[in-house]
């Protein structure tokens, strides 16, 4: 009797299930094939997955963000989780039980939290048998379900199962930012040749992902091709050129392709977005890390003679000019050790001055001012350089676009004194300002219905100096929803003084008071009635 009860128990633990409630033929995968259009790539590189929260009022992280920002998770939680993890896998590995696959999914989906523990617990799995059962599962996992947590898990179980067959399947994961970095380490432990496989999908996704692959391709032997690909394209991305553009130039041998008598416009162009990304700094190595930083400063103005013609261009040298004015002169000593010295320094300079002072980027600054945004971007920054007045430029696009936020932003940002009350007239009549002083909430102000309170924030900053003006622009951003917009004005307010306060200023101020729902904006509201 007792043989007969453990031999049907173990069939039913055994038996195949189909019935799992997580697997689906409606799955990430599924949904992210259908969007693989005739080029290999997504159809758009910013497409939402379909388990994307759509949180209103909350910070959403880029695609690959969260796993790019947080490492190993050291916590007794962690550790937990880590253990029950394991014991399950090894339960679905010798036995393949439908309770243990269900707590494992509904495990590793309870929270957003991947990366931190993906890691450590792949480490305890050595010597785990893939087959008959763990590689069906992990397939499961990266190719049925709707979980974007479960499809990493996947993916790095596929990883570890080495079985080849699963890699067009992988390289479609590898094109949403998302799953990039999961996908581009299961290639790695899969294909055999995963250095060219990596560079072809790192030419299709733009953001993190583009910024994990090239990263480690900096580490392996590439091509001559790909060291080309690096120097003209690989490092640009839509995060932040400042993450590769080190690796990018170091590995693509920048500097000896600058050396050549003449070189094309395109590298020429590349060069100088590269040279601003190491000038600027920031996330990853810069100026200061770039052994080759004087050569290629020093030869990308030597060609500038024949290329610099854009406004990039120009703004390109005037960087590098700054960087000489400021950085290089302040602080030598930092940067001596990348080949700079007073002499290459200062023949730079000479070389540079005649090309800033051309007489077309004037004309050629008024007609970007016309243009499109990026054209329009480059026209203000070229503008600020040569001491162009812009105002009628920038007035005009307000009044065509009111509810546009950065239009606010650049007429405040270029406004002159006369130009106050017009700025405050326009703002009452266009703004909605009673639709904007909805009541005090504890929100964020993210997404395209907030775009009145955007451009309410600008004004509010620009009335900071000016004492007195503005207070229905001041009563409208201390009842907004938005917490920036109430921070906003009680900065105008402490700034001004209370001998400038209204009685209908201060009234809103006591109304306020009592109701606001953020600690830090409270404290401020009664440090200022105090």
């Amino acid at each position: 009797m007792f043989h007969w009860i453990e031999k049907l128990w173990t069939n039913s633990r055994n038996r195949p299930d189909e019935s799992v409630d997580w697997k689906t033929e409606n799955s990430l995968f599924q949904f992210l094939s259908q969007h693989v259009n005739a080029e290999g790539k997504l159809a758009s590189p910013y497409i939402d997955l379909p388990d994307e929260k759509q949180k209103e009022n909350s910070i959403r992280f880029a695609p690959g963000l969260r796993d790019a920002l947080f490492g190993e998770d050291d916590s007794n939680d962690a550790k937990l989780r880590i253990k029950k993890l394991t014991k399950l896998l090894k339960t679905i590995a010798k036995h393949d039980t439908c309770t243990a696959k269900s707590e494992f999914y509904a495990e590793i989906t309870s929270t957003d939290a991947v990366v931190g523990i993906i890691d450590t617990l792949f480490a305890k799995l050595q010597g785990l048998p893939v087959l008959p059962y763990l590689f069906p599962f992990a397939k499961d996992l990266a190719l049925k379900s709707q979980h974007r947590n479960a499809v990493k898990f996947g993916i790095a179980l596929l990883g570890r199962c080495q079985d080849r067959s699963i890699l067009d399947e992988l390289k479609i994961f590898g094109l949403h930012d998302e799953f990039t970095v999961f996908a581009m380490i299961a290639i790695m432990q899969l294909s055999d040749g995963y250095v060219h496989d990596l560079w072809e999908l790192a030419k299709k996704v733009d953001g993190w992902g583009r910024i994990q692959i090239v990263t480690r391709l900096a580490d392996e032997e590439l091509t001559e091709e790909m060291r080309d690909w690096l120097v003209y394209d690989g490092y640009k991305n839509c995060i932040m050129h400042g993450y590769l553009a080190h690796p990018c130039a170091v590995q693509g041998r920048l500097h000896l392709r600058l050396a050549a008598g003449t070189i094309d416009y395109g590298l020429f162009q590349s060069t100088g977005e590269i040279i601003e990304a190491l000038i600027e700094g920031g996330p990853a190595e810069d100026m200061s890390d770039y052994e080759h930083a004087a050569t290629v400063v020093a030869n990308y103005i030597r060609h500038a003679k024949i290329h610099a013609s854009e406004l990039s261009d120009f703004l390109a040298l005037h960087q590098i000019n700054d960087f000489f004015m400021e950085e290089l002169e302040s602080d030598f000593s930092k940067h001596e050790k990348n080949g700079w010295t007073k002499d290459i320094i200062e023949t730079c300079k000479q070389n540079i001055s005649p090309l800033l002072a051309k007489e077309d980027w004037q004309a050629k600054t008024m007609v970007a001012l016309e243009g499109e945004e990026i054209l329009y971007w480059q026209g203000k920054a070229a503008a600020q350089k040569l001491g162009i007045d812009i105002w009628e430029i920038v007035w005009k696009k307000l009044m065509a676009n009111p509810l546009e936020d950065m239009r606010w932003y650049d007429v405040t940002a270029n406004a002159k004194e006369h130009h106050v009350d017009q700025i405050i007239d326009f703002a009452l009549k266009t703004l909605p300002l009673d639709e904007i002083a909805s009541g005090p909430k504890d929100f964020l102000g993210f997404g395209k219905g907030y775009k009145p309170h955007l451009c309410l924030g600008w004004v509010l900053n620009f009335l900071e100096n000016k004492p007195g003006k503005g207070e229905k622009l001041i009563l409208a951003g201390l009842w907004s929803p938005v917490v920036q917009q109430r921070n906003a004005a009680l900065n105008v307010l402490e700034q001004w003084g209370k001998e400038y306060w209204t009685p209908a200023i201060k009234q809103r101020l006591g109304d306020l008071q009592p109701i606001e729902p953020n600690e830090q904006t409270k404290e401020t509201i009664d440090k200022l009635l105090q």
